[in-house]
């Protein structure tokens, strides 16, 4: 679909018309009513100014200031149809997270964390080509249910870490940017969790936990969990590290000794 910039080329280049017919296009088809609307009272403008002018009806000032006025409009309309683009496309995307992933989102939504939904939001705005979106419509696609406190708490919280900035505001919700150090935020190595028993999954059928992983991940793990029991050392007789490290030090000393006596002694010393 045709962005902002290459209307605000044909802005550029002066070809006023031309855009204003294509954007009519673009609208009609994604039946956007009221920007519809707006661009086709501002064509029949830019069209009656372009009579004027070639009547000679009003002044080369006066048509000038009604150009400007109208190329200012267009500036607001084309800022205004971006928002709309990028919510159509976001609608539209069906390329973000794997299945498998979705299905695990499902699965532990309920007891998800703010953290938790926060680093959701960043990955997925990470896997978008120009890593922005419309938060209310990300929160739906992530399966996130909120209300309008939590969209303010998102807002707080993205202000507070710099990871995610907002870019525009409309009675259709917030458009966020994931911010470089947010990306690097997704980069660094995570930090050390702590010790958890590793359990074994059997009739795990349909999850996308494989056998041997961390409980703490959340599957249709089917009904039989084992525990691995700690290793047991096979002979309880044997002697303790220490004991070993001791008796290797007192080989070593004794060997050291009789290499020294037979060298005095070969050299007549002893």
């Amino acid at each position: 679909m045709k962005d902002k910039i290459y209307f605000d080329d044909l802005l550029g280049r002066n070809k006023i018309e031309p855009l204003l017919l294509e954007l009519l296009e673009v609208l009609r088809l994604k039946n956007q009513d009221d920007l519809h609307g707006n661009i086709l009272l501002l064509l029949t403008r830019f069209r009656r100014n372009e009579e004027k002018a070639r009547q000679n009806i009003i002044s080369e000032n006066e048509y000038n200031i009604e150009s400007n006025k109208i190329i200012n409009s267009i500036k607001d309309y084309l800022k205004e149809f971006e928002s709309y683009r990028l919510s159509w496309r976001d609608k539209e995307n069906h390329t973000m997270i794997s299945q498998s992933e979705r299905v695990t989102i499902k699965s532990k939504v309920e007891n998800m964390t703010l953290n938790s939904k926060l680093d959701l939001i960043y990955k997925e705005l990470s896997l978008r080509l120009e890593r922005r979106a419309q938060l209310e419509g990300l929160l739906s696609h992530l399966q996130i249910p909120y209300h309008h406190n939590d969209i303010k708490e998102f807002e707080d919280e993205f202000n507070k870490s710099g990871f995610v900035r907002v870019i525009a505001k409309s009675k259709d919700g917030i458009e966020i940017f994931l911010t470089q150090k947010g990306l690097d935020y997704l980069k660094e190595p995570q930090k050390a969790q702590p010790h958890q028993p590793n359990i074994i999954f059997e009739n795990y059928q349909n999850s996308i936990i494989n056998k041997g992983e961390n409980i703490n991940q959340v599957g249709n793990f089917g009904n039989k969990i084992t525990e691995k029991a700690p290793v047991q050392n096979p002979n309880p007789n044997a002697p303790s590290k220490s004991i070993q490290r001791w008796q290797l030090i007192v080989g070593i000393i004794a060997v050291l000794t009789a290499i020294s006596l037979a060298l005095l002694k070969s050299r007549g010393l002893l």
